[in-house]
């Protein structure tokens, strides 16, 4: 009865060293600090990717949009003043008033003020390419980096001339200018968010 009462107890105390070592070897095999912190890094750089991407994603769209909008307003420009030679007289109350601009990017159709989708202004004026008057300036103000540079290279085949934050990226040719791309990068880095663009068209192109 002893012996029995001995070997169980030796039992027991080996059952107890085994579920001890159990116990340690698996909080051995937890999370460290070091360990957590490299998941964190892990982590964050793949939400930086992730969000920068989306950044990239959101700028183009929103720079396409705008591209879009733009050609067909220098196309209405255009068919507006077709048989014409300048354009002489024309005021931003005018083409907003004849519609040219989209209708959500002008607060009122009896003023002048034009807006773009960075909560900047589009900002009409005349100007000279060959003869007096014979091209009108549309200045875009505060538009990103990032959209910067899509809008610009989406348009230039719409104009004739066009200046970031006035700096010529485009420069007036007879038989039609070229866009200078290295020039056009440094320009947009230039102001980070707040890019002013010129985009100038003749009456045709």
């Amino acid at each position: 009865m002893s012996a029995c009462v001995v070997n169980l107890r030796k039992k027991k105390h080996v059952e107890a060293i085994g579920n001890t070592r159990v116990v340690s070897s698996f909080s051995q095999r937890g999370f460290g600090i070091i360990e957590i912190g490299i998941v964190l890094v892990i982590v964050s750089m793949l939400l930086a990717v992730t969000l920068g991407y989306v950044r990239g994603v959101l700028a183009d769209n929103r720079a396409n949009d705008e591209a879009k909008d733009l050609s067909q307003t220098i196309l209405r420009i255009q068919r507006l003043y077709n048989n014409r030679s300048s354009f002489t007289g024309v005021t931003a109350t005018g083409l907003v008033g004849n519609g040219v601009f989209p209708p959500e990017r002008v607060p009122s159709i009896t003023g002048s003020t034009v807006n773009n989708r960075w909560g900047g202004t589009v900002t009409p004026s005349l100007t000279t390419l060959v003869t007096t008057n014979d091209a009108i300036t549309l200045t875009y103000s505060l538009v990103p980096q990032l959209e910067c540079n899509s809008l610009v290279a989406q348009v230039e085949r719409s104009t004739a001339r066009i200046a970031v934050n006035s700096s010529t990226v485009k420069t007036y040719s007879v038989s039609g200018g070229t866009l200078d791309i290295n020039a056009l990068g440094t320009a947009c880095a230039a102001s980070g968010s707040t890019n002013s663009i010129a985009f100038t068209f003749g009456v045709t192109q």
